[in-house]
């Protein structure tokens, strides 16, 4: 048995196949949910207010896939939120500021007399990782 490409053909199959063909079996990369294959060519697009937003047409379906993740990654730290409180008040009236970093892990902050105080350091640090990280995936672009 003969194997073009990976593809097992079979012992009688003489086919032929075109470069769009061929492009396709070799492309082997599950494509993220806004980028779609046109004419040998992937296309990426991001859902925004309710239609959708093209990122550009890319050549490889990796490249599209990056790109899709990247404007995925930006569009969430966007819309991220500060906590509610962001602080916890300790048993002497005091306010334990901490920031949560992912993975389970946080950056404490300090603790703070008041609960204005804790508030005021807690925001501060929430927009300047927010800030920060909004840096990072920008120079991935």
């Amino acid at each position: 048995m003969s194997a073009y490409l990976g593809i097992d053909l079979g012992p009688t199959a003489k086919m032929k196949f075109t470069d769009f063909e061929l492009r396709r079996f070799s492309n082997n990369i599950k494509l993220r949910k806004g980028c779609r294959e046109r004419d040998g060519k992937f296309i990426c697009y991001l859902p925004y207010r309710g239609h959708d937003r093209s990122l550009g047409t890319y050549s490889t379906a990796k490249e599209c896939n990056r790109i899709w993740d990247l404007e995925m990654a930006l569009k969430k730290l966007r819309d991220r939120k500060p906590a509610k409180k962001g602080y916890g008040k300790l048993e002497t009236g005091e306010v334990r500021v901490a920031i949560g970093l992912g993975g389970g892990k946080s950056l404490y902050l300090g603790i703070h007399p008041t609960e204005e105080i804790g508030r005021k350091v807690y925001l501060e640090a929430f927009e300047k990782r927010k800030a920060e990280e909004m840096a990072k995936l920008e120079s991935q672009r």
